[in-house]
């Protein structure tokens, strides 16, 4: 690649076969009319369904996608690494191959990268639990309960004032990338909140804007999933005590 683009797209998937060709069709029509560089990068975490076919049929249509391929299932946290790590791109934005959040929110999004607003932040995260946020169809009062317990906990322990530790749709810059997905250690989804304890803890700016979420209630979290997360929180805190991250390094 002869420019550094501006910006590079992650989209780590995992048995999504039947959800991702509409997202890298919204993603292209998106990416076709900006005026910046840019690449498009797909992980697949060894999935079972036929993804890799589907995007081997999508890489001669897109431009500028990049597919990484890998055969051993390992995990969200361990492919959105490798994504990150694999990035060239000036800005990271890191989507849900679900196409939750649309792209299009990324304009949103780059004020806040670009010194135009009062503040300069070094990571961008959508959130679902603002004000002007906007949940479709509103997920039931069962899953809200548990996001809340789960929001509070982050706050509580680890994340002062940030209302969405998880949602998937986040930007961070080049430096930031780098940094925090260099000492992540967790290979599964509460990777989420890890890097941005990470970030948090190293000094970057988190700023979070309210979006439009596309709620899939076919994929509705279980409750073992929730305690996981509130497990891997408390692991988090305890690697934090022990210096196993080793900030300053």
């Amino acid at each position: 690649m002869i420019n550094k683009p501006y910006l590079s797209v992650i989209i780590p998937v995992y048995n999504k076969a039947d959800l991702l060709p509409s997202t890298l069709i919204d993603i292209d029509k998106y990416l076709r009319s900006v005026d910046f560089e840019y690449e498009i990068l797909v992980i697949n975490d060894g999935s079972m369904d036929n993804t890799a076919e589907i995007v081997g049929k999508f890489e001669p249509l897109i431009q500028k996608l990049r597919f990484i391929n890998n055969n051993i299932h390992r995990g969200t946290g361990y492919v959105v690494r490798q994504g990150m790590q694999e990035a060239v791109g000036e800005l990271r934005l890191l989507m849900d191959a679900d196409n939750s959040v649309n792209i299009n929110h990324f304009t949103q999004m780059i004020p806040y990268f670009e010194n135009k607003t009062t503040t300069k932040y070094d990571i961008v995260i959508g959130s679902r639990f603002m004000q002007g946020s906007k949940l479709i169809p509103l997920p039931s009062f069962y899953n809200r309960l548990l996001s809340n317990i789960e929001n509070a906990f982050a706050r509580i322990f680890l994340l002062p004032n940030i209302r969405d530790a998880r949602c998937g749709f986040r930007c961070f810059s080049d430096d930031a990338a780098k940094k925090i997905f260099n000492i992540t250690k967790i290979n599964h989804s509460t990777t989420d909140i890890e890097a941005l304890v990470i970030g948090y803890k190293i000094g970057y700016k988190i700023k979070e804007m309210p979006i439009i979420y596309i709620n899939n209630t076919l994929q509705a979290a279980k409750l073992w999933t929730y305690c996981v997360v509130l497990y891997d929180m408390l692991k988090i805190k305890v690697w934090i005590w022990m210096n196993r991250y080793k900030f300053n390094n």
